[in-house]
């Protein structure tokens, strides 16, 4: 008897090259996967802008105390719907007045004031609120947030 061959079928060329893109694919997932897992710090939502007005004072809050303070900024807001239509209109006026030939730069001045006073304004009503919540706390909870606004500050320098 003759001894039977087992011939395995040969992979094309388009195959194999299919296959290794394939596995490059998953590979760089995979990575992307990782290393999104090792830095979720880097990818975490750290507040938004009421974040990044506050500070080290608002970074030191707990999570409940930061969105309560949130949620009475939005609350004391007069017309929410308005808002982001005032805040477009402000922006394409002061954009306009850069564009403007001749420039006058008075007018520019008064744009950008306007909307500095609308900041201020949000401000100094974070304050009030941040001010509130701090005295509502024992005197146990302000030291503990004292050490952590110390914490935070000596972190970011």
């Amino acid at each position: 008897m003759a001894e039977e061959q087992h011939v395995r079928p040969r992979m094309s060329g388009r195959l194999r090259i299919l296959l290794a893109l394939s596995l490059g694919l998953n590979l760089l997932v995979v990575g992307v996967v990782a290393g999104a897992a090792i830095n979720t710090h880097k990818w975490r939502d750290h507040g938004g802008r009421h974040e990044m007005m506050g500070g080290p004072l608002t970074r030191a809050l707990s999570d409940e105390d930061r969105r309560a303070i949130g949620r009475a900024m939005r609350a004391a807001r007069p017309d929410k719907s308005e808002t982001r239509a005032e805040r477009g209109a402000a922006m394409t006026a002061l954009l306009s007045e850069l564009r403007r030939v001749p420039f006058d730069p008075v007018a520019l001045a008064a744009k950008m004031e306007a909307s500095h006073a609308k900041m201020r304004d949000r401000v100094a009503q974070g304050q009030a609120l941040l001010l509130d919540r701090l005295t509502a706390m024992t005197d146990e909870e302000r030291a503990a947030y004292a050490d952590r606004v110390e914490t935070h500050r000596r972190h970011r320098r």
